[in-house]
């Protein structure tokens, strides 16, 4: 065994021990060349062949890509025996998992999808020409990321599987997948091969779970079984078999059942969990406690299978169960930039933000078609998308941030005194500065309207970053001549209803002093309300004679946002429009280096695109930025755009999508995005700018999923218009492109509201053409 800090090759540190078994030990270690972590498997047997098994299967292994089986990085001998280093696969076990689900054991549909990778895998194992087998199948061995990608690791390489099997190492395999299903199911593990081969004491399943199907217990009693007529004859079969047993799944929109293998409702064309499987699988270990339920002791052997020939001690060790679910780091990617659109120039509109301590909500334009507000109690204050400029150019503008109103005013106090005189006498005082106020109100919304610093006088086009206020364009002003005859109108007003102030305070005080009687001080104030009115008539006509004065034509209003056509095509609609393209590729981002050339990875202080667990990991660093990467063909006009997005960054300030009708010269194209927070928006870059004309305001839409879960996009693209859909829902339909025709990739944004990377995923890329 290696102890912490051993450092095989001059190259790998270990770290600390994953697993033992008689297959061999399994260590976290980490490259001192690349910083990474990785994991060494040590083959320690003498067997005379075991050279020559272990070059073969190692190399054949090498030469495998598979999204569950993790890849080789390096092999090699040394005087402490033959190691193979794997790329680390984080996250948690199965057996992680069943320790922390209830009662430790899992449903029927959980146990079943996360296996089904599995299976797959071990197929294509089976299949090459060397005829691989794992050998040391175990939910200690299955991992599954972060990302919802499951991983089949820890291979006994250059093994042999013991009895029953004599050399069978395939049935071994299916085997063990029984027998972690049964563990996964019953909450504890069957019975060791050797020991049921001399008294079977192996419990039906459905004594232990009544609830299983009596078609899953039997797919079970198979994979269990010893005898090869009763077998599966490959692990194709018996994954055939397994997803025939699943559960039926309800589905989320109309509650009606499916079957387990359908990727859509059958009755209202919703995504099922089999469109997304990773998404289910996410959405399955979000919702497990964060700590165990249950766990064994480590030094127990619940979740343990031995299907060897003993060649070293007997005794096997779980890894403790853990927790906490952990995360590599990210490797340091080389910088090849892809077509960025960052903030917008100083002259763009200004979308102000509130106060970080002021009620969150998101605010579209004045005129979008629909205007909403997230929950009060948001964390998060998410703005419009940056506008775009040039192409890796960032000239971010200040903010002007609202202040928030202050609070009204006490109502007047009540007069204090017994004189009456006293009284009237601020009667008088308090309706004249009435008067007074009105009249500079009056004169100042003029003098504000003029100058466009009126709420409502610029348009705030949602797509927008914040601007100076100085360049703010006035939908309802004029020309400086019109703002000055207002300003001056004014003046005379506050002039005009000061000397009217002045001279109702001296007839009230004079009035009041002369009445001896209550209704004589009545009448004293009647005659100064009274002044006081005809003073305010004066007013009004000096400023409505000074405004028409100086009346010249306004300006042109902002633009306006882009109103979509509310969608109205079905599913059924969308198959047929669709069922005359070819499909030109369709990306899951598991193609190893050919997945590599077509989609850029780069790292730099704004964004990161990275591919990893077979998914495509996008992040935006800094506020009001969008960024896209395209496949370099030119799709033409008429096209079919499909794509899966999620978010991993939960509530942050962002959004993803599809971008298309990208031009060659990177600086214009048309978005389709969503937010977390179930809303979607489309806008247009020409030339690196912002179209406010061709972009939609952010638009709710309880279609879209919010959370963790998975989103699908579609766009059709014809010479006549543009249909977006979302979870199979027709959304929306909007005019035709400016573009002839272009590129199409993904996209991700972030919104002025930024405060740490955001991070989105995608995947399931489909591009179709005639």
């Amino acid at each position: 065994m290696l102890t912490p800090g051993t450092i095989l090759q001059d190259r790998y540190l270990i770290e600390r021990l994953l697993d033992r078994s008689p297959a061999g030990d399994f260590y976290l270690a980490r490259d001192q060349r690349t910083k990474q972590p990785v994991d060494v498997k040590a083959i320690t047997r003498t067997e005379p062949d075991v050279d020559t098994l272990f070059a073969r299967e190692v190399a054949a292994l090498a030469s495998l890509r598979h999204p569950a089986l993790p890849a080789v990085v390096d092999m090699f001998a040394a005087p402490l025996g033959r190691f193979i280093v794997f790329d680390h696969i984080p996250g948690l076990s199965l057996e992680d998992i069943r320790a922390r689900s209830p009662h430790a054991q899992l449903d029927a549909d959980s146990a079943i999808r996360l296996l089904q990778p599995v299976l797959d895998a071990l197929d294509q194992m089976h299949r090459h020409p060397a005829r691989l087998a794992h050998r040391n199948v175990r939910p200690a061995n299955i991992r599954i990321t972060d990302a919802g990608q499951v991983y089949l690791t820890n291979p006994d390489v250059a093994g042999r599987s013991g009895a029953p099997f004599d050399g069978r190492d395939l049935h071994a395999d299916l085997c063990g997948i029984g027998a972690t299903l049964y563990t996964l199911l019953t909450g504890a593990a069957p019975p060791l091969p050797a020991e049921r081969v001399q008294h079977d004491t192996l419990r039906p399943v459905r004594q232990v779970r009544p609830d299983l199907s009596p078609e899953l217990a039997q797919v079970i009693q198979r994979l269990l079984s010893f005898d090869p007529a009763q077998q599966y004859a490959s692990a194709a079969e018996a994954h055939r078999a397994l997803t025939e047993a699943a559960p039926d799944v309800i589905c989320p929109r109309c509650s009606k059942p499916n079957r387990a293998s359908a990727r859509f409702c059958r009755s209202c064309g919703a995504p099922l969990p089999a469109s997304d499987p990773r998404s289910a699988i996410r959405a399955f270990i979000g919702k497990l406690p964060s700590l165990p339920v249950a766990t064994s002791p480590p030094d127990t052997a619940t979740a343990t299978f031995d299907f060897h020939t003993p060649t070293t001690s007997a005794a096997t060790t779980v890894a403790a169960v853990s927790g906490v679910a952990s995360k590599s780091a990210t490797p340091a990617l080389p910088s090849a930039d892809a077509p960025t659109v960052d903030s917008p120039p100083a002259d763009a509109p200004t979308v102000t933000s509130p106060p970080a301590d002021a009620t969150t909500f998101i605010s579209p334009p004045a005129d979008a078609p629909t205007v909403t507000s997230p929950p009060t109690d948001a964390a998060t204050s998410i703005s419009p998308p940056g506008k775009p400029a040039s192409v890796e150019a960032t000239a971010e503008a200040p903010a002007v941030s609202i202040p928030a109103p202050p609070p009204a005013g006490a109502p007047p106090a009540a007069p204090v005194g017994g004189a009456q005189r006293q009284r009237s006498m601020l009667i008088g005082g308090i309706i004249a500065a009435i008067v007074l106020l009105l009249a500079c109100v009056g004169g100042g919304y003029f003098a504000l309207g003029a100058v466009g610093l009126l709420p409502g006088s610029a348009t705030a086009v949602s797509g927008v970053s914040p601007a100076p206020q100085a360049t703010r364009t006035p939908a309802t002003g004029g020309s400086a001549a019109t703002a000055e005859a207002r300003q001056n109108a004014t003046a005379t007003a506050i002039a005009i209803a000061q000397r009217a102030t002045g001279t109702a305070r001296a007839e009230g005080q004079t009035t009041t002093a002369q009445a001896g009687q209550s209704s004589e001080q009545q009448t004293a104030t009647a005659m100064a309300r009274q002044t006081v009115a005809v003073a305010a008539q004066q007013t009004a006509a000096a400023i409505a004679a000074a405004t028409q004065t100086a009346a010249v034509p306004t300006a042109t209003p902002a633009p306006q946002s882009l109103i979509p056509q509310p969608g109205a095509l079905s599913l059924a609609d969308y198959q047929a429009q669709t069922r005359g393209l070819r499909q030109l590729l369709f990306e899951t981002f598991d193609r190893g280096e050919r997945t590599k050339a077509i989609w850029t990875q780069v790292d730099n202080e704004r964004r990161r695109a990275a591919l990893r667990d077979n998914l495509y990991y996008l992040t935006v660093k800094t506020p009001d930025l969008t960024t896209w990467y395209t496949w370099s063909r030119d799709l033409g006009n008429t096209y079919n755009i499909e794509l899966s997005v999620a978010f991993q960054t939960v509530g942050a300030p962002a959004s993803v999508g599809i971008a298309f009708d990208v031009q060659p010269d990177a600086n214009s194209g048309l978005f389709f995005e969503v937010t977390s927070d179930k809303r979607w928006l489309f806008s247009t870059v020409v030339d690196g700018q912002f179209i406010t004309e061709g972009s939609t305001g952010l638009i709710p839409d309880e279609i879209i999923v919010d959370g963790v879960g998975t989103n699908v996009l579609w766009v059709v693209r014809t010479p006549s218009e543009i249909q977006l859909w979302i979870n199979s829902k027709h959304v929306a339909t909007l005019p035709p492109s400016p573009f002839p025709g272009g590129q199409a990739g993904v996209c991700a944004s972030s919104f002025s509201g930024l405060t740490e990377p955001a991070t989105v995923i995608v995947d399931n890329f489909r591009a179709r053409a005639p």
